[in-house]
Formats: C-alpha cells, structure tokens, sequence
C-alpha cells in the first residue's frame, strides 16, 4: 500500500499533482513514515520516488502516477531514472481537460538526466497539444541519455517538433535501443515516429 499510484488512483491530493486538486494536502517520501502517506502539515519531506536521482542510485519509476509526478516537477529534469515495470498510461486521455500528458522538458527547462527504459513498455501514452512544439513524451532534451524505453499504442499530437519519445533532441543527447509504435502527427514540420527533431553536436 505504499505505491503513490495506488493512492493517487483514489482521488488523494499529492502535492506536485494537480489532477486530484491543488490543495497538496498529502506528501510521500519512501524514506520516511515507514514509506506511507503523510498530511503535508506533519512535517515530512515530501519526495515519491524510491532512490537518489543519481546515476549510482536512480530513481525509481513504476506507475503512471510516478510519470505524472515527474512531467509536473521540472525540478526532476536534471536527474537520473530507471523504470521498473510496464506502465499502461492509457489515463492519460483523461489528463489535463482532454490534452493528455505533459512532456517532461520544455523549451525553456529540458530534460538533461537519463532514462533508463530497461525494456519496459510505456502504453497507450496519450498528448494532443496541436498549437504546442516539443512534443513527445521528453518535449526537448539536452544533453540527456535515454536508453531501452519502449513506447507502445501512443497517439501524439503536435505543432512541430513532435514524436513519439522524443519532440527535440539537442546536442549531446542520444537515444539507443528504444522503440515506439502507434500514430504521431503534427500540423507543421519535424514529425518522426520516434523524434521529432534531432540537433547534431
């Protein structure tokens, strides 16, 4: 009962969510309170993610609610992850009145960590932001490694700049041994099934 999805899938407030309100009123922290929900009030620190965010011990994704947390939180962008399970992200339909998932990375803020998939799947990942660029599950990335992620069933949609994993990939990023399969469109250039638009270094 300490996994933030399971919670989160019961309408529980989190802070660094705002699907279930925007009170914060609930924090979890694997580390502390025995790794089970606590009232923001109580003191703890809140942090979702089981590790540290570096290479040596990354954190932890395994739920669609750990993708929602992580797409939310810019703070996180710098960081290190490896996923542990496969996610169905096909709630992410109903996210954000009907435009689906927020990439993690902006123009402003990119993805620079690394994403370790370890062949995992991602399915039925959902965005439709037509009038948005940097579109894909990472929007834009610099300087960032993501490796073994597979996206299955997604239907992304864009502007420019528009995949399914991957909307911009600046220098000095890569992308290895990942895949995605389903329907990527956008209404103006640079559209790949997997990224958008790659910058050579």
């Amino acid at each position: 009962m300490q996994s933030l999805a399971t919670y989160w899938d019961g309408g529980w407030d989190f802070s660094d969510e705002t699907n279930n309100g925007l009170n914060n009123d609930w924090g979890l922290n694997p580390a502390e309170n025995n790794g089970y929900p606590f009232l923001t009030l109580q003191g703890f620190t809140n942090q979702p993610f089981k590790g540290s965010g570096t290479g040596a011990d990354p954190y932890q994704i395994l739920s669609h609610a750990d993708i929602l947390i992580l797409s939310n939180v810019s703070s996180y962008w710098d960081k290190d992850f490896v996923q542990t399970a496969d996610i169905d992200a096909s709630e992410t339909a109903t996210w954000n009145a009907g435009s689906g998932f927020s990439p993690i990375g902006d123009a402003t803020t990119q993805f620079t960590g690394s994403y370790d998939g370890q062949g995992h799947t991602i399915s039925k990942l959902f965005i439709n932001r037509p009038a948005s660029t940097e579109i894909g599950f990472f929007g834009d990335a610099f300087g960032a490694s993501i490796t073994n992620v597979r996206l299955d069933s997604a239907n992304v949609t864009g502007d420019f700049n528009v995949g399914a994993l991957v909307g911009r990939l600046r220098s000095s990023s890569s992308v290895d041994s990942s895949s995605s399969s389903g329907s990527v469109s956008g209404t103006n250039n640079y559209v790949g099934g997997l990224v958008g638009y790659a910058i050579s270094s």
